[in-house]
């Protein structure tokens, strides 16, 4: 009587077991198919009217390396579009040791084709937010980031007063964004700048010395490398 018992509560506890372990596997069955689960998460920090102090670099011209220190307004329309409707940077330049020597043993004027330096920057641009999520920094603390991209137009200001060239062009370029408070966070930019130094034959309907008007224009670039500190003001995001 006990064995046929104990048989008995061995079959049913293998029976749950195999039931139990098919339903779970049945929960999943639609990932065996191409199905797919959504995980959908409201972001914590909702960006509004940032403004943002930059310090950065151009590192990119072999004749000088630019100290740049940057001001910009970014309006956030939502938690994926935003735009940065200003944005001016001001370059502190340092001679490299080949623009002195061209200066000093070969008697190259400063303002030489080629040896132009800029000393200022503005832009306005197109930010997308696509990518967001959290970090977790020894299992004790989140920390809460976006990744961001931009695309917009620029003007850049060359030389010394009262000669002063401007090159306009597109730039574009990507960032990521920590997030401290919902009113505080840091930031990290990478952009490049396509700057026209001249347009060819608008010397015909323009005069020879209008800094734009320049027969042998071609193409500058301009990497910028800066790390920011951003204040936000969600309180008055007005558009969702």
């Amino acid at each position: 009587m006990r064995s046929s018992f104990r048989s008995f509560a061995a079959t049913c506890l293998v029976a749950v077991t195999v039931l139990g372990a098919s339903g779970a596997y049945a929960q999943y069955d639609d990932e065996e198919i191409g199905g797919y689960a959504v995980v959908i998460q409201n972001r914590k920090f909702n960006m509004g009217h940032e403004f943002t102090l930059q310090a950065g670099t151009l590192p990119l011209d072999a004749f000088y390396k630019g100290a740049t220190g940057t001001f910009r307004y970014t309006l956030h329309f939502n938690d994926f579009h935003a735009w940065e409707i200003g944005s001016v940077s001001y370059s502190y330049n340092i001679d490299t040791d080949l623009r002195r020597q061209l200066i000093e043993n070969f008697g190259v004027q400063p303002d030489a084709r080629g040896l132009e330096q800029i000393f200022g920057f503005l832009e306005t641009n197109y930010i997308m937010k696509p990518i967001y999520g959290k970090l977790s920094l020894f299992n004790r603390l989140l920390i809460y980031n976006e990744i961001y991209f931009n695309g917009g137009f620029a003007v850049a200001g060359v030389g010394e007063f009262p000669n002063v060239a401007f090159w306009p062009g597109p730039g574009y370029g990507a960032g990521i964004r920590f997030f401290l408070f919902e009113s505080l966070s840091i930031r990290f930019d990478m952009r490049h700048y396509i700057l026209f130094n001249g347009i060819p034959y608008l010397d015909l309907i323009l005069p020879a010395d209008n800094p734009l008007a320049d027969p042998n224009a071609r193409l500058e670039n301009l990497v910028y490398l800066g790390a920011a500190v951003s204040f936000n003001f969600p309180i008055f995001l007005w558009l969702d």
